[in-house]
């Protein structure tokens, strides 16, 4: 046990459950006692061009970028290159350009890094938070991401080697979700200040029993379009972690593979260029 460690117990000790929720702005996860923020959106898009746009992708789907958040054009205009379903495209490319410019603006990133992907699983089924400065999750189609407030969480302390935190238990009768196409803003153990006191969170259960309405046989397989956005520095910290873990990664229950393991040679790490994928912790 390191003095660093006791250190950062000892702050969580004082200020865990007091750490809440906001639902009025992004720049609130500056604050010490907030570390999550939920903006509740309505999209402008019919849910069935959503559908069909997540269904012409693919469950699979995954487009990375690294972008400047003083230019987010470029970088949402690559993420968005595949989509064919026109409503769908320029409405993402659009939101896509201004939440990475949220993140400059009242964040204070110079680079983010931002992923699009369909979904056709339960990829963290379990309770964590994750080693990452600040997380945003868009579900642009399908159930959004789950969380709790801390004060409905326990954490385990681990004393032993390189120490750490993890979510002991939650308390899922006080969870709340986000609704498609809301801002979700998580604040992780990276982020100043916060380390054991990082948004708990899940990713919500796509596996749910058919409706006996229809019969299994006619309900649309689940999907959900998600948007990823991490701040850089937060991603690298993120992954290494993951490595560091064995390639446990978030504490979800499921392993991920660590970053090292999908990179690959020849990549330029420029803004908007295409960087390994991160999903060791993308929930």
């Amino acid at each position: 046990m390191g003095l660093a460690q006791l250190q950062h117990w000892a702050r969580a000790q004082y200020m865990h459950d007091r750490v809440r929720v906001s639902t009025a702005r992004p720049a609130d996860l500056l604050l010490p006692d907030v570390n999550i923020v939920h903006l509740k959106r309505c999209s402008p898009v019919h849910p069935k061009h959503l559908r069909r746009q997540a269904e012409e992708l693919g469950v699979g789907f995954r487009s990375r970028v690294v972008a400047k958040t003083e230019e987010p054009g470029t970088a949402a205009a690559e993420l968005t290159r595949r989509l064919s379903v026109r409503e769908v495209q320029q409405w993402l490319q659009e939101d896509i350009s201004e939440l990475i410019r949220v993140f400059g603006q009242q964040l204070g990133y110079p680079e983010v890094s931002a992923k699009l992907e369909v979904l056709g699983g339960t990829p963290c089924p379990r309770f964590h938070a994750d080693h990452v400065g600040v997380r945003l999750l868009v579900s642009y189609y399908g159930q959004g991401t789950v969380y709790v407030e801390n004060r409905h969480a326990r954490r385990m302390w681990l004393w032993g080697g390189d120490g750490g935190v993890a979510v002991a238990a939650a308390d899922a009768a006080a969870a709340r979700q986000a609704g498609p196409g809301d801002l979700l803003f998580l604040k992780g153990h990276a982020a100043p200040g916060n380390y054991g006191m990082g948004a708990v969170h899940r990713s919500p259960d796509l596996n749910l029993d058919p409706d006996p309405d229809i019969g299994e046989s006619l309900q649309p397989p689940p999907l959900r379009l998600l948007l990823t956005i991490d701040d850089v520095v937060g991603w690298a910290e993120a992954a290494a972690a993951a490595a560091g873990a064995g390639g446990q990664g978030c504490g979800c229950g499921r392993p991920h593979g660590a970053l090292g393991e999908m990179e690959e040679e020849g990549e330029d790490a420029g803004a908007g260029a295409h960087r390994p994928d991160a999903s060791v912790l993308q929930c």
